[in-house]
């Protein structure tokens, strides 16, 4: 565990951070949407034309303040990052289906 006080990660770490990540949900306001990062030759560029705006990947990670935002947390090669109760229900409840 890694306090965002004391030791926040900023932009620049956030290619360390995906390191052997699969996938990422984040929240955004009422829905979520996933991120696949398991193919090789996946990246930032590929989220940028998934989400389809003008924000990358490391924009949806990062909040205001230019820190990652709160809660997240890596479960297995999946990163959650926010907070919305349905994907922290999907993530956890086991035998439950992958966040969608």
């Amino acid at each position: 565990m890694q306090s965002a006080t004391r030791n926040p990660v900023l932009r620049e770490q956030i290619p360390a951070l995906l390191e052997g990540i699969e996938e990422v949900v984040v929240a955004r306001g009422r829905r979520y949407d996933r991120f696949d990062l398991s193919d090789p030759g996946a990246s930032a560029a590929a989220a940028d034309r998934i989400v389809g705006s003008s924000k990358s990947l490391a924009d949806l990670l990062l909040g205001r303040t230019g820190k990652l935002r709160a809660p997240t947390m890596r479960v297995g090669q999946t990163l959650l990052v926010g907070f919305h109760q349905q994907m922290f229900d999907a993530a956890f409840t086991p035998g439950s289906p992958p966040p969608i």
